[in-house]
């Protein structure tokens, strides 16, 4: 194959703007937007100064000049006093639940829309007060309207910052962070796959996979592959009438120079740069793993928290077991859907692009594999894992998936050590003879234990 494009080859010319979800995880977005909104608002009420002696000022603003400087002096000094110890005790509380959990969890932090707000509303109270106080003349009447604007402000920034504590504390609990993840994931999943028994099969027709005339194109930097543009590729691939099979998927970590496209002409003719250049842009490269359609993204997040609660220094199995709960969820529900590589065709009904997708046996492999070496001195996580594997034998819909479901119940029995006490051991080979009775569909010997032992932790 034939490199066309690389380190030194066309670059992209399309500038990439910011998503949709990029755009929500960032902290300054949605604040500065509240900031530049109150700030506008502030320099239209300043121009309504009405007189001294009308009734109408009196009842605003009883006070003169001295008071109203007084009063918007406080409000900023409160205001910005009270963002500084409140966002420094949070940053430490962040860093406490990376260093426990997670460091990829600190991205749902940055996105909450209420954080967001508090921010935004501490910053434009500090900035509204100063644009008052910078307007305060003693020869002139007093700008009541923006005055009585700042106290609302002030009233609403204590009424925020008040919920923002209290949501802080309930965010940073480890069962709100699973379930913020696990909702995460089953939106990403829903709307990447479609359903199991949905129309004809994803796979696209083996003439247009691959070609021995094929371009490589590659990497032009390096990053995580956070979105692929797959309508622009087709745009770009039809209009130069050429086919081209897409070697990353969404999550993928790409360095500068490896190729992520193969594109070729059914004629054998060579593509023109600017139609490469077209190609390559539609594959947009980040600095971080985001949720836009990175489905192993949820998986990757709660086995991070697994693997951070069995460690030695953490020593928590339950929220281990209870991680794997959420990761079995997200693997039934995967059952449900058509995996493996899509065909996407043009307006002319022409397959033009192919793109890559992972199988059953990444997702459980992601599941169980670190989970079970790191774990496999507790008979609670091992008996959790297989517990999910029990469950989502429950829902496997055909032998390809039955066949990984033993292959991960096999790979668990080889991980026992001699070491653990042989009821330990027993018990475990049990949990494992469970998943293959309810892969042979006797439900009734799979699931019935003495006293709930095989349901919880």
């Amino acid at each position: 194959m034939n490199g066309v494009a690389g380190p030194g080859g066309p670059r992209s010319s399309r500038l990439h703007l910011p998503s949709a979800e990029t755009m929500r995880a960032s902290m300054w977005v949605l604040p500065t937007a509240c900031m530049v909104g109150v700030l506008a608002l502030t320099f239209l009420l300043l121009q309504y100064r009405p007189d001294t002696s009308t009734l109408l000022q009196r009842w605003l603003w009883p006070g003169g000049p001295s008071s109203a400087s007084s009063a918007m002096q406080t409000l900023a000094t409160a205001v910005v006093t009270a963002a500084s110890l409140t966002f420094s005790a949070v940053i430490v509380a962040l860093q406490l639940a990376s260093q426990q959990f997670s460091p990829r969890l600190l991205r749902d932090f940055t996105r909450d829309r209420l954080t967001q707000i508090a921010l935004g509303t501490l910053l434009s109270t500090f900035a509204s007060s100063l644009t008052v106080l910078r307007s305060l003349h003693p020869d002139r009447p007093l700008p009541v309207a923006a005055l009585c604007w700042a106290y609302l402000l002030g009233l609403v920034s204590v009424g925020l910052l008040m919920a923002f504590l209290a949501h802080i504390m309930r965010q940073l609990r480890v069962d709100t962070m699973m379930r913020t993840v696990h909702r995460q994931a089953v939106r990403t999943l829903d709307g990447a796959y479609p359903d199991y028994d949905a129309g004809a099969h994803r796979h696209p027709p083996p003439d247009r996979v691959t070609s021995t005339e094929a371009a490589v194109v590659r990497a032009p930097g390096s990053g995580f592959c956070e979105r692929i543009d797959v309508d622009a590729l087709v745009r770009a691939a039809a209009a130069a009438d050429a086919y081209v099979r897409v070697l990353v998927r969404p999550g993928d970590q790409v360095l500068l120079g490896t190729p992520v496209l193969y594109a070729w002409r059914g004629t054998g003719a060579g593509i023109d740069e600017h139609h490469v250049t077209a190609m390559l842009s539609a594959v947009e490269l980040g600095y971080e793993r985001t949720f836009e359609q990175d489905t192993a993204f949820g998986f990757r997040r709660l086995a991070d928290i697994a693997v951070k609660a069995i460690s030695p220094s953490v020593n928590d199995p339950a929220t281990a077991a209870q991680a794997i709960g959420h990761l079995g969820d997200l693997l039934i529900r995967l059952m449900a859907k058509q995996l493996g590589p899509t065909a996407h065709r043009d307006t002319r009904d022409t397959v033009r692009v192919t793109v890559p997708d992972r199988d059953i046996r990444y997702y459980l492999d992601m599941t169980c594999a670190q989970i079970r070496r790191y774990g496999r001195h507790d008979p609670v996580v091992l008996t959790a894992v297989l517990r999910v594997l029990r469950d989502a034998a429950v829902s496997a819909r055909d032998d390809a998936q039955r066949t990984e479901i033993r292959r991960q119940t096999e790979l668990i029995l080889t991980e026992i050590p001699n070491e653990l006490p042989r009821e330990d051991r027993d018990g475990i080979r049990t949990a494992a003879d469970r998943v293959g009775e309810a892969l042979n569909g006797r439900l009734a010997a799979a699931f019935d234990d003495r006293s709930g032992e095989l349901r919880s932790s």
